[in-house]
């Protein structure tokens, strides 16, 4: 007991106030390590015998003598009574200011009278009241709850669930407006706490979205090649997209609360509901191929068609069936040349023959025509010794005749690709006139040689198309070679290049011999060839008309040749202008196209930026 300020205590401080009560004292003591005390003592005068015979634990008769001085010290324990005070107080101010910093607006509300006892500055920010003005409200006044009976059962529900979750409670301002917001009530002894969150601007945010989901949903639904409609989980008609309802006679928003009784003959409306029933309760996706044809058109064979339709059960976020998707599309010139098809197996077996035996020997003949042509230029360079001028003059005969052979295999193997169906175009974003003048500037060494003067008119800004550049280029050549080849010395070629409203034209014009009118129509045929150029001369294969018209079809262009004998010809074709509805339609044509030739399912996922144009103009 060795303590100091007990030492203190009982020496200076009892003598001069007779009686102390919680005097404070913290030690460390060596077994029962730091502990806090109160310590409540007074002095008291007892007759010195009796001290003495406390001390011995004796009794004897009393006798009056001299008193002796004492201390009576009681001493308490309080150092868990201590720790919890301080860890109390840092609750409160941990509290404190967490209510007072808190970004959603607060108020503590008293439990039975529903009188506002404090807000928190965000909460006098969100709703516009100032402290006081605060205290002078009952929570139904700020729209919370619509009266006194409200907020008693409000309270009642606290009180068994200790926390209650509301949202998109509108809540009254200052100003009049009410607020869009999500509140939590805590339970808490004789308060409530109410946080406010306001939500206003993240309800305006979602209603963008779902708002740009349909829209996005509608332009899907209208630019979808096929035909697309909705049901209910009754078969009743939702919607339809334009093609549908152009079928069915009727405007797109007439088809709701329509069935299938109302458009086609009883028999097959029963066969097309027993087919939603079964999909939607199996809940498993279907493809049917299906009769087609509407009431009024009934007896006529020709408006009688086959249809491929895919139905799709549509289920709501918590599994349970919503209606039925559905998109179909006519297949029914795919059935008949089908069945062309099997009725013409034979015919097919040989052309694949044919196709195949032209791809073997062109692929078989370009291996020793690489090595004559290689001898033919070693020979030609004089490498083995000198050549007479006669001899050049063969030599340079049979490198042309390689080179025309080299032409006709490669066109030969392209015509077998097209014919295959094996030719893919790789599309990307070009700048056409690169293009051309890229051919043009491979070529003008030709048309130096004959002197013909060449001119490049394009009258259309930097232009991106949407095309494969490599076919494109091919395209080119094939034209400007031509033109090059019966063009004669001293003569002209145009490459012109105009913008139209939806479209690119480029052609080629020239002033060669013409081609006679009868023979226009035949010069995409295959191995046509109109001797336009008598006489000696490079001759052509025949072919690269009919590849250049195939390779126009394949970017969706269109290409057609004027000409008049003794003035000359020009050729136009026509690429489509790139837009982003246009690539849209095209990828979703391909997908669709390749799912069904391979038998398999697509999927098509649509992203939705909210603000695209503020965000496309903020990121240049």
């Amino acid at each position: 007991w060795n303590i100091p300020n007990l030492l203190q205590l009982l020496k200076k401080i009892i003598p001069g106030k007779k009686v102390v009560k919680d005097y404070e004292v913290e030690h460390k003591f060596e077994q029962i390590g730091k502990r806090v005390m109160h310590l409540n003592a007074c002095q008291l005068r007892v007759p010195k015998k009796i001290v003495t015979m406390i001390a011995a634990g004796v009794r004897e008769e009393e006798e009056e003598e001299e008193e002796e001085e004492l201390i009576l010290l009681a001493i308490e324990d309080i150092t868990e009574r201590k720790r919890l005070q301080v860890e109390l107080k840092e609750s409160e101010d941990r509290y404190h200011r967490a209510f007072e910093t808190s970004r959603d607006g607060l108020l503590l509300v008293h439990k039975t009278e529903g009188d506002i006892l404090n807000s928190n500055e965000s909460a006098q920010k969100l709703l516009g009241y100032s402290p006081e003005e605060f205290l002078k409200k009952k929570l139904w006044e700020i729209g919370m709850v619509k009266n006194d009976l409200d907020f008693q059962g409000m309270m009642s529900r606290l009180e068994r669930d200790g926390v209650i979750h509301y949202e998109d409670t509108p809540v009254k301002t200052k100003k009049g407006p009410s607020i869009t917001t999500e509140v939590f009530l805590v339970n808490k002894a004789k308060v409530m706490q109410c946080n406010i969150r306001d939500i206003t601007q993240r309800k305006q945010m979602e209603t963008e979205l779902v708002r740009a989901k349909e829209v996005q949903y509608r332009t899907l639904i209208e630019n979808l090649p096929g035909k697309v409609f909705l049901k209910d989980r009754n078969s009743v008609y939702i919607s339809c997209n334009e093609n549908y309802a152009k079928d069915l006679k009727i405007k797109p928003e007439e088809i709701a609360g329509k069935t299938d009784h109302d458009f086609f003959p009883t028999h097959l409306a029963e066969k097309y509901r027993e087919d939603d029933k079964r999909i939607m309760k199996s809940r498993e996706t279907e493809n049917l191929e299906d009769e087609y044809v509407i009431i009024g058109d009934y007896l006529n064979e020709a408006k009688k068609s086959i249809i491929n339709t895919v139905k799709v059960p549509v289920l709501d976020k918590a599994g349970n069936i919503m209606g039925l998707f559905g998109l179909l599309w006519d297949i029914t010139e795919r059935k008949k040349a089908e069945e062309a098809l099997r009725e013409n197996e034979v015919l097919k077996k040989i052309n694949q023959l044919k196709s195949d035996f032209v791809s073997m020997v062109s692929h078989e003949l370009r291996t020793p025509l690489t090595t004559m042509k290689e001898f033919a230029s070693i020979v030609s360079d004089e490498i083995p010794g000198k050549l007479t001028k006669e001899q050049k003059e063969y030599v340079d005969i049979i490198k042309g005749n390689i080179d025309r052979l080299s032409r006709l295999i490669n066109n030969l193997l392209d015509i077998s690709k097209i014919e295959a169906r094996k030719m893919e175009l790789k599309k990307t974003l070009v700048d056409i006139t690169n293009l051309a003048n890229s051919v043009i500037s491979t070529l003008k060494p030709e048309t130096d040689k004959k002197h013909i003067e060449f001119k490049a008119l394009f009258h259309i800004p930097p232009q991106n198309l949407y095309v494969d550049s490599d076919k494109i280029v091919q395209i080119f050549t094939n034209l400007i070679g031509n033109a090059i080849k019966f063009t004669q010395d001293g003569g002209k070629i145009t490459v012109e290049i105009n913008e139209k409203e939806r479209e690119v034209e480029c052609s080629v014009a020239d002033t060669g011999v013409g081609i006679a009118r009868e023979n226009l129509d035949k010069i995409f045929g295959r191995f046509q060839q109109f001797d336009r150029v008598t006489g000696p001369g490079a001759k052509g294969t025949g072919l690269g008309l009919a590849i250049t018209k195939e390779l126009v079809q394949m970017h969706n262009g269109k290409i057609w040749a004027e000409s008049e004998v003794g003035k000359g010809s020009k050729i136009t074709f026509t690429l489509a202008k790139y837009t982003a509805e246009s690539l849209f339609k095209e990828c979703v044509n391909n997908a669709i196209k390749a799912a069904m030739e391979k038998n398999l399912k697509m999927s098509l996922i649509i992203f939705s930026v909210v603000k695209f144009n503020e965000l496309k103009e903020e990121l240049s």
